[in-house]
């Protein structure tokens, strides 16, 4: 397989992550929009979540036209099998980078509120509250930005431990 078809595979991933979150996102919107309709509502419910609708149908139908277009013609050649190891261990790290992505936002978001906590409001009570809610998603927050932490630096040894576990 060529550079380009590789890339093809993972334009149609693009696609359908693309239309998973579009999808996602109409239904937030149109469950929002009902309270009130008007023609911005339509807006925001129908046409804003059909545009990455329609780029994942154009990426999903025509993988390989936007492939070729971003992979340049000196870079696309044959290229040589990867073992099944290497697969996995791109594919943690993948999936590592994209729970590392999601982690740091949640920290991000625990370090921003984490201060409001602190201030006091005129009658001397915390601005903000905790709940238990919110501490367990202070906690898992924590807890998964160790665990992708450990998929990124760590992707081969656990790679090589899936293959012999599966073996």
């Amino acid at each position: 397989m060529k550079a380009s078809h590789y890339g093809a595979v993972l334009v149609r991933l693009f696609a359908m992550a693309l239309a998973y979150h579009a999808l996602d996102r109409l239904t937030l919107m149109m469950l929002m929009g009902f309270d009130n309709i008007n023609y911005h509502n339509v807006w925001n419910m129908f046409v804003y979540p059909l545009i990455p609708i329609v780029i994942a149908l154009l990426l999903w139908f025509f993988p390989l036209t936007v492939s070729q277009f971003l992979v340049r013609e000196d870079f696309d050649h044959q290229v040589e099998l990867m073992s099944v190891g290497t697969i996995l261990m791109v594919l943690l790290l993948a999936v590592g980078i994209f729970l590392l992505y999601h982690a740091i936002m949640n920290a991000l978001y625990w370090v921003v509120v984490l201060p409001y906590r602190t201030q006091l409001d005129e009658y001397g009570v915390p601005a903000i509250s905790f709940s238990p809610f919110d501490i367990s998603n202070m906690i898992v927050a924590g807890l998964e930005l160790i665990v992708s932490l450990l998929l990124v630096f760590r992707a081969r040894y656990f790679a090589r431990l899936l293959l012999r576990v599966v073996r």
